[in-house]
């Protein structure tokens, strides 16, 4: 999704439309629960963004032009390090 959105947002340019990605990470919502996942331990609740401050940090972001936005810290050092590891790694 986000080289798509990149390369979208390069060819909107001069179109008046603007497009931002926004990759959220783990989010703290209901969906986690359905989901069947456990987000009980402090360390899931403490690296878990709320969708209001993901929102914020998106819509930031979009108002300031920027095609993609990584939301948190957390998030933003897991995307940096999954491209420095070994495919077959990054995979597993």
């Amino acid at each position: 999704m986000l080289n798509f959105g990149e390369a979208l947002a390069h060819e909107l340019q001069g179109s008046g439309v603007s497009l931002t990605v926004l990759s959220p990470g783990a989010t703290a919502t209901g969906f986690m629960e359905v989901a069947g996942q456990d987000t009980s331990s402090p360390l899931m609740r403490w690296l878990m963004m709320t969708s209001e401050e993901v929102a914020r940090l998106g819509l930031g972001a979009m108002f300031k032009g920027r095609r993609s936005i990584v939301a948190g810290w957390f998030n933003a050092f897991n995307a940096y390090i999954v491209r420095l590891m070994p495919r077959r790694l990054a995979a597993w």
